[in-house]
């Protein structure tokens, strides 16, 4: 019995060591500060919005962006690791010019569903209020580099602007990319197979997108 009680006793122990916090996505939240476990969680679908296909043309280039939901998201580099996380956004795009296919990233995405790890590929980002994503993580992989040290670098880092600019059916949504130096060690070298271009206007085609 003893042991038993004891047994009891740790177990309730543990279970309050895991418990996590949960705020919504949209606000207040925790601080990086906070030693204790909380979850930033999209508990109103504040993704939704973004969450689908979209595509934008211009002349002869076609640009598709395929968005989805990531779910508890690490904290990153600031916040005591495996403790604190938050729901964000995830996609790929697949880039035409004059029909043909330029480039599909879909095989830089990561596997969405593997729990805490880090998510990054060719678009990752998060929005608050469902209408803004800023500071999002782009990767034009028509811009190829080749490192100081001999090795090859795929793609260009850029920081992408999503912000859906209508209330109405079909959304529409412009991207903005502003190329960021990082991403080539010092003494890089770039070369330039096509590039992205860097302000999209886009429409929502469909609010489910393809599975992966």
């Amino acid at each position: 019995m003893k042991n038993l009680f004891l047994l009891l006793t740790i177990s309730i122990i543990s279970i309050n060591c895991k418990a996590q916090t949960i705020y919504p996505l949209e606000g207040p939240y925790g601080t990086i500060e906070d030693p204790k476990p909380w979850h930033t969680k999209d508990i109103n679908n504040i993704r939704n919005p973004f969450i689908g296909v979209w595509k934008a043309k211009q002349g002869t280039k076609e640009f598709t962006m395929y968005l989805y939901k990531l779910d508890k998201v690490p904290n990153g580099l600031y916040g005591p690791q495996g403790l604190q996380f938050k729901d964000g956004i995830m996609g790929y795009y697949i880039y035409k010019e004059k029909g043909i296919v330029k480039m599909n990233s879909k095989k830089w995405l990561l596997n969405p569903r593997v729990p805490n790890k880090k998510q990054y590929g060719p678009f990752f980002g998060f929005t608050k209020d469902g209408l803004t994503i800023t500071n999002a993580r782009f990767i034009d992989y028509g811009i190829k580099g080749k490192n100081s040290d001999g090795s090859i670098s795929e793609g260009k880092r850029a920081d992408a602007k999503l912000k859906i600019t209508n209330s109405t059916q079909p959304l529409k949504m412009s991207l903005k990319l502003i190329n960021r130096p990082m991403g080539i060690r010092s003494g890089g070298t770039f070369t330039l197979d096509f590039s992205i271009p860097t302000s999209l206007i886009l429409t929502k085609i469909s609010n489910i997108p393809p599975p992966l």
